[in-house]
Parts: structure tokens; sequence; C-alpha cells
């Protein structure tokens, strides 16, 4: 593989946003299509760092050839995910790789020029403009890539003029990092019968962690399941929205239930990102959500809720704090 062919600018972008077109350039230029052991053992540690850690590693200071090592294990990363992911129980791994791999461009992008951030913004659908300290970008933009995890990103709460949302910069790459997240895992997984042996074979050396929930400031009360929505099931939907989720967002949350469908909804949607064979529609939401908020209906406790789900989800040590919280509630009559 000849490196010389790479232009040094277009090789350090790619290094830093390898899901972007010009990282897809790089690796067309290349012309390789056979598998390299080099490469592949580098996205095997590249997956096992999105596994464990909460960002894949970035560095300023890398010589050309490392950086066209990170760049290629970014491509057999995505393949060996995709092995993970195609079993229905391993579905969550494509999210937790592509939030590490986004984490990356978080950093990649907060240290790099006002022109490159410019540049990964409009790939990512983004269009802002400078304001002294601040960024400028219309209320539908920000609201298309509002992080839902974090309320402090709620519209409610951001400088808003004009229909226009201003941000400070680490707002700004917060909302790139979403945008990256969801331009990662677009395409994932990569079906099984499309990846190479070489890659079903090495993704046995990873080991497989369960999705987590962790008590939320609290500990107690319904903060898991803010955690849960974060977390896309493979199985076993219908039972969270019944018994989970129609109740959480309409009698918890007090949303009105077209908002409560909405919420609903997304976590749906996200699930079928990853598997998308279910049968539950709008409609049948609408109705869970009706019935929920008519009969004042409250979500199952974290405890009963792990039964529920089965093993998909690993609940930590959470699931002991929320039973020590039923005991000490009086039973009503």
């Amino acid at each position: 593989m000849n490196i010389m062919s790479v232009n040094e600018a277009e090789l350090d972008f790619a290094y830093r946003y390898p899901f972007s077109e010009e990282a897809k350039a790089v690796v067309a230029s290349l012309n390789s299509s056979k598998i390299e052991q080099k490469y592949l053992d580098a996205g095997v540690i590249r997956v096992k760092q999105a596994l464990s850690e909460p960002k894949i590693p970035f560095s300023e200071q890398t010589r050309s050839e490392m950086k066209l090592l990170y760049t290629l294990s970014y491509v057999y990363s995505r393949m060996l995910v995709s092995a993970l992911a195609s079993d229905p129980i391993n579905a969550f791994i494509a999210t937790k790789y592509a939030i590490a791999e986004a984490r990356r461009v978080g950093e990649a992008v907060g240290a790099d020029r006002m022109q490159s951030l410019d540049r990964v913004a409009r790939e990512l659908g983004m269009e802002f403009r400078a304001e002294k300290e601040l960024f400028v970008l219309p209320f539908s933009q920000y609201l298309s890539l509002e992080p839902k995890s974090n309320k402090e990103y709620s519209l409610i709460h951001q400088q808003l003029d004009g229909g226009m949302v201003y941000l400070t910069k680490s707002r700004l790459v917060r909302l790139i990092e979403e945008g990256a997240k969801r331009a990662i895992l677009k395409g994932l997984p990569i079906e099984r019968r499309y990846l190479p042996k070489e890659i079903l074979e090495s993704v046995k050396k990873i080991p497989v962690p369960k999705p987590k929930i962790t008590s939320g400031i609290s500990g107690a009360g319904y903060e898991w399941i803010e955690k849960l929505i974060e977390i896309p099931l493979p199985d076993f939907r219908h039972r969270a929205v019944n018994l989970i989720l129609a109740p959480y967002f309409a009698n918890v949350k007090n949303l009105p239930e077209d908002q409560a469908i909405e919420a609903v909804m997304d976590y749906i949607n996200k699930c079928k990102a990853l598997n998308p064979h279910t049968d539950i529609t709008e409609s049948y939401v609408k109705y869970q959500v009706t019935w929920a908020k008519k009969r004042g209906l409250k979500p199952y406790s974290l405890a009963r809720a792990k039964s529920l789900i089965g093993d998909a989800i690993d609940f930590g040590d959470i699931e002991k704090k929320d039973e020590k919280k039923e005991e000490k509630e009086p039973v009503k009559k």
C-alpha cells in the first residue's frame, strides 16, 4: 500500500474524521481489496477500546504512517462491530462503538482549525456562523441534533434570538459529536454475509460486554429509565413499551399524549436502526400511552424490569438500591 500517493492534508483530515467523505476517498485511492493483518489487528484494538473505554484515543502528534493505520483501522473496526452486532443480543454494541468514535471526533474537532470545524459541520448537515465567541445556527438544525440524554442541552436552556440558537464552542462540539455518532451508525451493522472470513475469525478475540445501566445522581426512583432509553434493545420491546416506557412518559414525566407517543417512538426507531424486526407501530404506541394515562399506570420497578427484559442489559448494582427502596415503601391497600 503506497502512502506516498496520499496527500498529507487529506490524510490528516481522514485520520481525524474517518467517517467523512474525505476519508472514504483516501481509502478508495489506496485501491486495496485484500485484508491486511496489521490493519485488522489495529481494528481489533480499536473495537476493544470502544467497548471498554468512554472513547477511542486521539493524538495530535502522529506520524503519517500512524494516521494511515488509524484511518484504515476504522474501516476494519466497522466490519468487526458488524460481526458482533449481527447477533441481536449484541445489537447495542454498534451504538456503544459509535459513541466512542464520536467522542474521539469531538476531541479532534475541538482542537482543530475553524476551517475544519466548519467543514465537518457542513458534512453533518450543519451550517453556522461565528459571532464573537459564539456560534449561531437555526432552531431546526439544533433540534435535529439536540443530545436527548442531557437536559442541559434542551432548547429551553440555550441562548435564543430570532429563530437562531447561540452556542459556545464546547456546545457546538457536542452537537458535532451527536451528528458524527449518527453518521458512524449509518450502514451498521453490515450484513454478515458481506464480511470476510478473516473478520469473522478475528472477532472472537473481542470480549463482549453487556449494556450496563448505572445509577443516576440520586440512584433511586425512575432515573434508571433515563439510562435505559439510551440503550437500544434487540428484543423485549413490546413489554418495554407496555410496562415501562408508556407509563413513564405519560405519568412520571407527565407529557401530553402526543409528546409521550413521540418519545416512545423515538426509542423504538433507535432500536429499529440496529434490529429492524418489530411490528410495533405508532397506533400501537398510542393505544398503550392512552391506556397508561387513563389508568394512571406507573412503570415497573427496576427489580421487576430486570426479569422483564431478561439478560439483554447489565443492571449493575443499581438493582440492589432499587430493591432496598421497595422494601422501605409501605404496601398500598
